[in-house]
């Protein structure tokens, strides 16, 4: 049986991850500026108007971390496939990345015109209004999906690695989500 190869942290690593979390302010900063802020409604209680305020600040984030996390996984070296697919960090990408597209599909669907051209392709406020209404939650779900799958097919096989830990850590996040999805009555 050979060692698995792990990759270690390098600043190629380190510098796509901080551009991505540049992405998630400009695209949190965009939305929340287009529609003033997280709103409140009159008489809701303090869990509710909170939950929602940090739904709609870590969702931006994880959005784009997931897919660049996802990215870092795949380089080399990496572990063989049937190593690789068994992580709970990959396997939380890949749960993650499908329900994201298809907001994204469903979002450049519904803001083409008749004439089936983009009215405004670079709408962040407008995906991220979509995503927050339509997919967030989706992505919760599907996480915890495939982590149970790997749990109950004892196929889970964590990687005492920076980049799997990462990968789990976006997997809670997007866990949280899902709870503080059923919380906010607006979902």
């Amino acid at each position: 049986m050979t060692a698995s190869v792990r990759r270690k942290f390098t600043i190629l690593d380190g510098m796509i991850l901080v551009a991505a979390i540049a992405c998630g302010f400009a695209l949190r900063r965009a939305f929340l500026n287009s529609f003033h802020g997280v709103w409140v409604i009159q008489g809701e209680s303090w869990l509710m108007r909170n939950a929602r305020g940090l739904n709609w600040a870590a969702t931006p984030f994880l959005t784009m971390l997931t897919p660049t996390v996802l990215l870092l996984r795949l380089r080399r070296p990496r572990p063989r496939q049937i190593e690789l697919f068994r992580q709970p960090g990959l396997a939380a990408g890949c749960a993650a990345i499908l329900p994201i597209a298809m907001s994204l599909a469903c979002f450049i669907r519904e803001s083409a015109g008749r004439s089936g051209e983009l009215q405004d392709p670079l709408s962040a406020a407008g995906a991220g209004l979509h995503f927050q209404y339509v997919g967030s939650y989706r992505v919760g779900c599907w996480v915890l999906g495939s982590w149970l799958a790997l749990f109950l097919s004892g196929r889970r096989r964590p990687e005492r690695s920076w980049i799997d830990r990462i990968g789990r850590i976006l997997g809670i996040g997007w866990l949280v989500v899902l709870v503080l999805d059923m919380v906010d009555p607006m979902y």
